[in-house]
């Protein structure tokens, strides 16, 4: 069969390519916590496979309360590799500046995430970019969606001048903000 293909899947059942499984897959490994055999697996699988959004979504509040570490997420996000996201990644980089790498990924992102929604809006001095997923979504999910798009476009945008961000999240404000603020 076809890598990743899934003759039951449909548009109703948002799908996750694993690629975007491999920063908390580095992360996970540095928990004594956390048994390499429940790593391995994933890890040779191969990065363009998807697999239900939902079943990524458990998994990360599996790995939360593995860990007891809620700001996972934040830690994956600063653990993604340049080129992990391949050819997303490629086309966000020849843009001529920021708002193009932004647009570019946000046009192609379901490549690696059916449930995420993208809307950029830009009033005066103002741009405003959503990510939402399209299905509940776990804090540890959110904070790693939001943050690795952040680093990923701000790193992709090297040269380019880093614009002033506020980040606003569904999820409550959590005690400890020192993760959020070493990344954004």
């Amino acid at each position: 069969g076809v890598s990743g293909y899934d003759a039951d899947a449909t548009v109703s059942k948002p799908r996750f390519a694993l690629r975007l499984a491999r920063p908390f897959l580095k992360v996970l490994r540095t928990y004594p916590s956390v048994p390499a055999s429940l790593l391995d697996p994933m890890e040779q699988m191969d990065p363009d496979d998807r697999i239900p959004a939902e079943t990524m979504q458990e998994m990360l509040r599996g790995a939360v309360a593995l860990t007891g570490d809620p700001h996972l997420g934040l830690k994956a996000a600063r653990a993604v590799d340049p080129g992990e996201y391949g050819v997303l990644e490629y086309m966000a980089r020849s843009a001529p500046n920021v708002r193009g790498a932004i647009e570019v990924a946000g046009r192609y992102l379901k490549l690696l995430n059916d449930a995420m929604v993208f809307e950029l809006s830009v009033e005066a001095d103002t741009a405003t970019l959503k990510l939402q997923s399209s299905i509940p979504e776990p804090p540890t999910a959110e904070a790693f969606g939001v943050a690795a798009f952040y680093l990923s476009i701000t790193r992709m945008s090297a040269g380019a001048e880093r614009p002033e961000a506020e980040v606003c999240f569904k999820h409550g404000r959590p005690d400890d903000v020192s993760e959020y603020e070493g990344v954004f």
